[in-house]
This record gives structure tokens, C-alpha cells and sequence, in this order.
């Protein structure tokens, strides 16, 4: 075994060794041991859960619950079927898309003949503006994602608009960031960008 991996497994066995005593410690500090309060009230329980979290980093961990450590640090949300999302792995059933279309022409038709104008939104995630910060595990395996059956669908069946966001933010993030990059969702600047393609198409 290379020297430096030595030292390497004796720096993280200790930091994991300050790790424990130091929860140890809190327990033992507290002025009524109760054992329902330990998953929330201990002391150093936000630095402990930031060292954990920093310390499963540095290993090379970059799998958490619902979120993924993409290239350069970009944090990618995995949950709720973003992921097979991302991949296109599951697609609309047919009777899926039908009733979606059903509903949308049918509520558009009522607001229309109140004097309102639908008009169909959906931010893409991140992870489809940004693919270049996903890690290499998860490739895109479909040529189709379901916001491209439902955009297509709608096209030649539906009356409702729909308006597919993700050509103006992809072009806006060449520029600059358009989503927080430890975060899901779109910042300022891709909220902008959201606004003005909304407004003109209103």
C-alpha cells in the first residue's frame, strides 16, 4: 500500500475517533439523560451532523438521502422521481397523456370563457439544464423524456399552451447561473428568464 493511503486512513480513523467521543461527551453533559432527545437536542449537534457530512465528502461518499454531489460540487436532487426523470426511464402511458390533455382542455375552456387566458408552465429540473455536473453513475438512457411526450402530445391534441422553458434557460445558463448550485431550485436570475419568456408569450 502507497505511504501517503497510510496516513491517509489514520487521519480519517482518528477525525472518526473526535468524531464519537465527542458525542460521547454531549451525552454525558447532559443534565437529564433522555434517550428520546438524542436525535435532536444533544449538544454540537449541527457541528457534528456538517462534520459527518464533510468527512463521508472527503471519502469519496457522494450519495445522501435524496440528493447526489455532482461535478464541481453542484447538489443534485434525486427525489420524487427526478432521477428517472433525468435518465427517461419512465415514460407516459398512453391513457396517462389523454386524461392530462382532457383536463387541461377542459379547464382552459372554462377560464376562456370567463375572458382568462391558460397558459401551461413547468420549470425543468436542474439536472436537465445543468447535465454536466451529474455524476458519470447516472447517464441519460432514453432519447425522450416525458416533458417531451406530454410537450408533443399536447401539440397534436390539445388546446391548451404549454410552454416548454427549457431553451431559453439552457441558453441563459452559458452565460451565467440560473439555479443555486446547493439548491433545487432556480435563482433570481433564472426566475427572471422564467418571467420574460412568460410575459411574452402572454
Amino acid at each position: 500500500m502507497h505511504p501517503s493511503s497510510n496516513n491517509t486512513s489514520r487521519v480519517y480513523s482518528s477525525e472518526f475517533s473526535i468524531l464519537i467521543f465527542g458525542l460521547l461527551l454531549s451525552f454525558v453533559s447532559m443534565p437529564k439523560f433522555n434517550l428520546g432527545a438524542i436525535s435532536t437536542n444533544f449538544r454540537w449537534r449541527k457541528e457534528l451532523i456538517n462534520y459527518y457530512s464533510s468527512l463521508r465528502l472527503n471519502i469519496g461518499d457522494r450519495f445522501y438521502n435524496n440528493v447526489v454531489t455532482g461535478i464541481n460540487g453542484w447538489i443534485i436532487f434525486t427525489g420524487e422521481g427526478s432521477i428517472s426523470d433525468y435518465q427517461n426511464v419512465d415514460l407516459f402511458k398512453p391513457g396517462r397523456l389523454a386524461k392530462l390533455q382532457n383536463k387541461l382542455d377542459q379547464l382552459n375552456k372554462e377560464l376562456s370563457s370567463k375572458g382568462v387566458t391558460l397558459l401551461v408552465v413547468i420549470p425543468p429540473n436542474k439536472s436537465t439544464v445543468y447535465p454536466q455536473y451529474m455524476p458519470e453513475q447516472i447517464p441519460v438512457i432514453g432519447e425522450k423524456s416525458r416533458l417531451d411526450q406530454f410537450l408533443e402530445y399536447m401539440k397534436q391534441n390539445g388546446d391548451t399552451f404549454v410552454l416548454d422553458l427549457r431553451p431559453t434557460l439552457l441558453d441563459a445558463s452559458r452565460n451565467q447561473d440560473v439555479y443555486y448550485k446547493v439548491d433545487s431550485h432556480w435563482n433570481d436570475v433564472g426566475a427572471f428568464y422564467g418571467y420574460m419568456e412568460i410575459m411574452q408569450r402572454l
